[in-house]
């Protein structure tokens, strides 16, 4: 689903327990970004995302977001609620 913050547009998924399950929810860039090994499995519930060479834990209610140039950073719901509004269709 598309959201956008004050200046621009993101792509963003929220990691759910049902969606760690099921891949199929997943959207194409972060099914991307597994391939590339750039999200990782950690174990049961952990999921690891390499930001600009660290690695972000992704925890149950994170979101996962994907800015206009393909850059993937992770935040919690929290933050994300401060920055993004869902975007108006256009």
């Amino acid at each position: 689903m598309k959201y956008q913050s004050r200046t621009y547009f993101v792509d963003a998924f929220q990691l759910t327990a049902k969606a760690r399950r099921d891949r199929s929810t997943w959207p194409k860039w972060l099914t991307e970004a597994e391939e590339l090994e750039q999200l990782k499995r950690g174990g049961a519930a952990s999921v690891f995302l390499e930001v600009s060479g660290y690695e972000k834990r992704v925890g149950f209610g994170d979101w996962i977001v994907c800015d206009m140039y393909g850059a993937l950073d992770v935040m919690s719901d929290e933050q994300f609620d401060h920055l993004y509004e869902p975007a108006k269709e256009s």
